[in-house]
């Protein structure tokens, strides 16, 4: 067990005046190497394998799809396809990065151009005339649960359509997004035809706990890059459902914000899976009043709230082709939705990371919003303390070795991270120099209160 202690404003001047020096993410010991990311090698050469594939349709088996994929790089200039990690038996993960070539070498400036966000979201926010044609990152994930086939399909059919397409739409479309595709996020479940990885374990019950090597490749991408919309593709549910969720929202959001694009977002879905499939959608914040909530963060939608996204965990209503067709074009629909309101969109998730930075409260969700829904304000707050101390010592913690390994874990999510270079005392308890300090006025304060907070 390992002891934190969380201080609210009763010892803000202490925390305040507190002399500490920040915490860089460190190198993992052995037992998490797999936290550092995958090495490359010749990912593309594959060997026919024994499947179980899908009884709807002709689903692309796991081993097709690396081949799949570098033939698409060599034969696209916007395409570039990199190992992410390994699964739990070992299958490779990938991320493919879809983008107009100018945009495509030069990731690291984009995600440069992200992080700043984190550090200085208020400044961000006055700089973004300067960045009119900055790119914003797109994440979407196929099958999480192995046996929802049609989610690696779709991914599969939209990375073919923006690397080879020269229609207006996909031109507009690569304008204003870094396209990034995890294809298929649970090989073995995929492979073995069932909903778990190969350890027998639900990876959207992961995204906090990170258990899983397949979990901590997603977080490392979502970490890394902080996209504006992730997008999740599930299946089954008819009609369609798209989120965003019903009650009760975890009080960790910044909902008000989120809420304001994510239920336009999804019904740019809705009418563009309409449009095109004829499948009927619903969208639970809209047409529910209870029973599919967003309060736990284990799911990846959710977890990538935390970072500012616009999270969507989307259930396709049919289990063959049909299936992909209609996730194919609700991720459609909200990349249009985006190249009209990218502006306004990234201001506002700069805002999410600007409150935590900068210590300011919550906000309630617009009741113009509400008035469309089937229920009326609800909406729980979070009393923020002003930050959690992490003994370090014998003499406080029982085991400084989990002490040691919940800051590395922290830091892995992207928390800052402080050390303390004196002894302090709060709330008659002296702590040594050394000490760990995570305060709340960080970019990610939701994140680290989710982690840190009771229950």
């Amino acid at each position: 067990m390992c002891f934190i202690a969380k201080f609210a404003c009763v010892g803000l001047l202490l925390i305040l005046c507190l002399p500490v020096v920040p915490i860089a993410e460190a190198a993992p010991a052995d037992w998490v190497s797999d936290w550092q990311p995958a090495p490359q090698g010749d990912w593309w050469i594959t060997q026919p394998a024994s499947e179980v594939t899908s009884y709807f349709y002709d689903s692309i088996p796991y081993w097709k799809i690396a081949p799949t994929l570098h033939e698409i790089e060599l034969t696209s200039d916007r395409v570039k396809v990199e190992v992410t990690g390994q699964s739990a038996d070992g299958r490779d993960l990938f991320l493919v990065t879809v983008a107009k070539p100018d945009a495509l070498n030069n990731l690291g400036h984009y995600r440069t151009l992200r992080h700043f966000m984190v550090t200085d979201p208020a400044k961000a926010q006055g700089m973004l005339d300067q960045f009119k044609d900055f790119k914003v990152p797109f994440y979407i994930q196929g099958s999480i649960h192995g046996d929802e086939y049609p989610g690696v399909d779709a991914c599969l059919e939209l990375i073919r359509t923006l690397a080879y397409s020269n229609d207006p739409e996909v031109l507009q479309i690569l304008d204003n997004v870094i396209f990034l595709v995890n294809p298929v996020a649970n090989p073995d479940g995929r492979v073995n035809g069932v909903r778990e990885n190969g350890n027998g374990f639900d990876l959207n019950r992961d995204y906090i706990t990170l258990s899983q090597p397949e979990t901590r490749a997603s977080v490392r991408v979502l970490r890394d890059w902080m996209p504006m919309v992730v997008l999740d593709l599930h299946g089954f549910s008819y009609p369609m459902l798209i989120e965003p969720c019903t009650p009760p929202h975890n009080p960790n959001y910044e909902y008000d914000l989120y809420i304001k694009w994510a239920l336009g977002q999804a019904e740019a879905m809705e009418a563009s899976v309409y449009e095109n499939t004829l499948f009927p959608a619903d969208i639970p914040i809209r047409d529910y009043k209870q029973g599919w909530d967003d309060w736990p963060p284990i799911f990846a939608p959710m977890y990538a709230m935390y970072h500012g996204a616009y999270g969507h965990t989307l259930e396709t209503p049919d289990l063959g082709f049909p299936g992909v067709q209609a996730h194919y074009w609700a991720v459609w629909g909200a990349l249009d939705f985006v190249v009209a309101n990218r502006m306004g969109m990234i201001y506002d998730q700069m805002e999410i990371l600007k409150r935590g930075v900068l210590g300011l409260p919550q906000q309630p969700i617009p009741q113009e919003i509400l008035d469309g829904t089937k229920y009326k304000q609800y909406q729980m707050y979070e009393k923020f303390p002003e930050a959690y101390v992490i003994p370090a010592t014998p003499a406080l913690q029982a085991s400084p070795i989990d002490a040691a390994y919940l800051v590395d874990f922290l830091l892995f999510h992207g928390i800052e991270v402080e050390k303390a270079k004196a002894s302090f005392t709060i709330a008659g308890v002296s702590y040594p120099s050394g000490t760990y300090v995570v305060r709340m006025q960080q970019a990610l304060r939701g994140l680290a209160n989710v982690i840190l907070s009771d229950g």
